[in-house]
């Protein structure tokens, strides 16, 4: 009798146990959100680490947080680190995605991407103001002529047919860093001219003491068009966060009104 007594109460133990255990298991938080990483590279001023908060700032930082909250997601930040390094981190299948970068041809077989998550860029040609570009009136022209050097980010798309150009030529100035590196280069005199998306440099120029009375920006008809950033990450990432983000993408169309 009093084994049964004991047996019966080790029973109701082990259920209140497993009550408790259900209850409070990681899986049965609803408020506990799936989290995605993000590893992100030198993209001053539009994503960056404030050194006294600790937090990732900027306008691509706000787009994809906003993305992600109305998606159910939440967001680990990673960086910023080199950008050859993270598209080697996506290769090796890790379950990181980089925040806002343009589909190629060589990265859509390779990667999951969403839909874009900026309107598309306006390339423009930059140059600081009184440097001498020999009246070319092309790019095609400038990138031949080689007393004149291109300033570009190592590791970063410009588009398929202006990346395949320019692997062609030796009069490159290639470098780690953001768009703000390769306005101080254009300033030094280090490089001549670069490419850039025409909506973003009025932010770049935020803080350096520059404005754009310092710059020539010109649009050549040779200049190409290319596809806006979007998240781009590994095939580890699940076919569920994506579908999450493009919901998120079609629900929140971004405008320069609606950029904070």
């Amino acid at each position: 009798m009093r084994c049964q007594m004991h047996r019966a109460c080790a029973g109701f133990w082990v259920v209140c146990f497993l009550a408790l255990w259900i209850a409070v298991s990681p899986s049965s938080l609803a408020h506990e959100l799936p989290v995605v990483t993000f590893a992100f590279p030198d993209m001053t001023p539009y994503l960056v680490r404030n050194p006294a908060s600790d937090e990732v700032e900027g306008p691509i930082a706000d787009r994809v947080s906003d993305l992600a909250a109305w998606a159910g997601l939440q967001i680990r930040w990673v960086g910023p680190l080199p950008r050859a390094r993270i598209w080697a981190g996506m290769d090796a299948q890790r379950p990181i995605c980089h925040p806002n970068a343009r589909n190629t041809p060589d990265r859509a077989g390779r990667f999951k991407m969403t839909l874009p998550i900026f309107q598309e860029a306006k390339y423009r040609l930059i140059s600081r103001v009184g440097t001498e570009l020999r009246g070319h009136g092309t790019l095609t022209a400038m990138l031949a002529d080689e007393g004149l050097v291109f300033g570009r980010l190592l590791g970063s798309s410009l588009n398929p047919e202006l990346d395949g150009l320019i692997t062609q030529k030796k009069n490159i100035e290639a470098i780690r860093g953001s768009l703000v590196d390769l306005l101080r280069m254009l300033v030094s005199g280090r490089v001549h001219y670069i490419v850039s998306d025409a909506n973003d440099l009025w932010y770049a120029l935020e803080g350096t003491g520059w404005t754009l009375k310092d710059f020539e920006v010109l649009d050549l008809p040779d200049l190409p068009r290319p596809q806006a950033g979007r998240i781009v990450c590994s095939q580890a990432i699940s076919d569920d966060v994506i579908d999450a983000f493009n919901a998120a993408i079609n629900a929140l169309p971004y405008t320069t009104e609606s950029a904070r």
